[in-house]
């Protein structure tokens, strides 16, 4: 009879002075809180704390956290590393993906013409309401009649979706080492951009073969397109071949340069042979692509550093350093203060064709939180001991308009105002509860909260009222939602 049940996340532990031990298997937690020595304290990482007399040494410590950032999600992997002599093994005990928002520009696009119409409606109550355009108070601000410029940027601005995303990361990594016990040699590897240019400088500083690396980099710089004529590998299948062609070819002198190297389907490689580009007769077809590279003084197109994903991952490790690992930020709570006289982790950077090349000689497939434990230099062994992860989306606490608007930008009738009241006998919209239906004990968020205390839960795309008598609360709301996936 085979056993179908997936490999679990481990369980984070505390002392019963409330510091963080390590993690343990989730039999063992199970053990634990049957035979009553030890109680539950977080649910999201699900975490427990031994109680006073007791004492469970047999804990797996020293771990460390591999971050993948990505535009739409970011991977999370805490694992433990073992240096075998000749290459670094890592056990993977805990896995999870942040999913985060993709609408913050369509939000702040939305609220700037609420905010046009209602300044245009209100034109005639007095010159209080009448909007200034930012290029007139640029002109007061040179003048001195107005304190602040509004077109200059703080120093520190980022886009608002990047920060989001950037605070999202943050805050659960704050989250997760509340758990961890430090040591000396604790790290956090954060994956770079695919190719960093100081390793691509390293690369091809000596004139040596097209090895490997080499030949990636200049699939990714191209676009995994032909150069010559503009035939896609990646959309047509690999149907025709692709080579590395030398613009400069090695029979008249060329090298291996990055500037000389250019990817060409085989087509197009056999037909130019080993005439420059001036002398090749390429056609009608080909002409529009040569003549480009010719106007580039035959040499192909730059790489470029662009994009949101690159963006975040080239302000990440600043931006923990700054909020997770330092205290050099307003919101720093007591917790992460105690977090910070732990210990401060090591935070490095790795490029992603890294992890690519790890995640192959694993063989593993191609997943986020596969890719954040693959996150670090090339040769490392990855054990997988968790075959479940962990969803985490934020939402925030609740709507924060005061009335619901129409597509017009006037309030809807009929509609309760979201500010009237956080908590109604200490429940809230967010809330997880546990309940009884059919028969079944039921896990649900709370969608939203009567005045008597009769809750509602969307279940099958149905809405259920419960009493308070027949639900018990099992976690308050904190922003985030969580779901288990394998």
């Amino acid at each position: 009879m085979t056993n179908n049940v997936k490999k679990q996340n481990c369980v984070f532990i505390k002392d019963s002075n409330g510091n963080p031990i390590g993690i343990i298997h989730p039999a063992v937690c199970r053990k634990l809180l049957k035979q009553r020595k030890a109680f539950v304290t977080s649910r999201h990482p699900f975490g427990i704390q031994l109680k006073k007399g007791e004492i469970y040494p047999y804990t797996i410590r020293d771990l460390s956290i591999g971050i993948d950032p990505g535009v739409k999600h970011t991977g999370i992997s805490i694992f433990k590393e073992v240096n075998k002599g000749t290459y670094i093994h890592r056990y993977v005990y805990y896995s999870g993906v942040i999913e985060h928002k993709s609408n913050i520009s369509k939000k702040l696009a939305n609220r700037r013409a609420y905010r046009q119409n209602r300044n245009s409606r209100k034109k005639r109550q007095g010159k209080r309401w009448r909007s200034i355009s930012k290029a007139r108070l640029s002109e007061l601000y040179q003048k001195g009649w107005v304190k602040r410029d509004p077109i200059a940027k703080k120093p520190n601005w980022l886009p608002p979706s990047v920060r989001a995303r950037l605070e999202n990361i943050a805050n659960m990594l704050r989250r997760l080492l509340r758990f961890l016990p430090r040591y000396n040699n604790q790290h956090i590897y954060i994956e770079d951009v695919k190719f960093t240019p100081e390793a691509v400088d390293n690369a091809f500083k000596n004139n040596t073969g097209i090895t490997s690396y080499k030949r990636a980099y200049i699939f990714h710089r191209d676009g995994h397109k032909c150069q010559y004529c503009g035939y896609d590998f990646i959309k047509n299948k690999f149907k025709r071949k692709p080579e590395i062609d030398h613009i400069y070819p090695k029979s008249r002198g060329g090298g291996n340069e990055r500037h000389n190297l250019i990817l060409s389907c085989q087509k197009c490689n056999q037909d130019k042979g080993n005439r420059l580009l001036n002398e090749w007769d390429c056609g009608y077809k080909r002409k529009p692509y040569v003549d480009k590279i010719i106007k580039r003084g035959y040499r192909p197109a730059q790489f470029r550093y662009s994009g949101l994903s690159t963006i975040t991952r080239q302000h990440l490790p600043l931006f923990i350093m700054d909020s997770v690992v330092t205290d050099n930020t307003s919101y720093v709570t007591y917790m992460d203060k105690k977090i910070i006289h732990r210990g401060i982790p090591d935070v490095s950077s790795h490029q992603g064709w890294n992890t690519q090349r790890n995640r192959e000689i694993n063989g593993l497939p191609k997943e986020h939180y596969i890719d954040a434990a693959c996150v670090g230099p090339v040769g490392i062994s990855v054990d997988m001991r968790t075959e479940v992860y962990t969803e985490m989306r934020y939402v925030g606490y609740r709507n924060r308009q005061f009335v619901v608007l129409d597509k017009y930008g006037f309030p809807k009738k009929n509609k309760p105002k979201p500010k009237s009241k956080r908590s109604i006998k200490g429940l809230m919209m967010g809330d997880m509860v546990k309940y009884r239906c059919s028969n079944n004990v039921c896990l649900d968020y709370i969608f939203s909260v009567r005045q008597d205390g009769v809750v509602s839960v969307r279940k099958d795309k149905r809405e259920i009222f419960i009493t308070k008598h027949i639900m018990s609360l099992v976690y308050k709301n904190d922003g985030w939602r969580f779901n288990y996936n394998t």
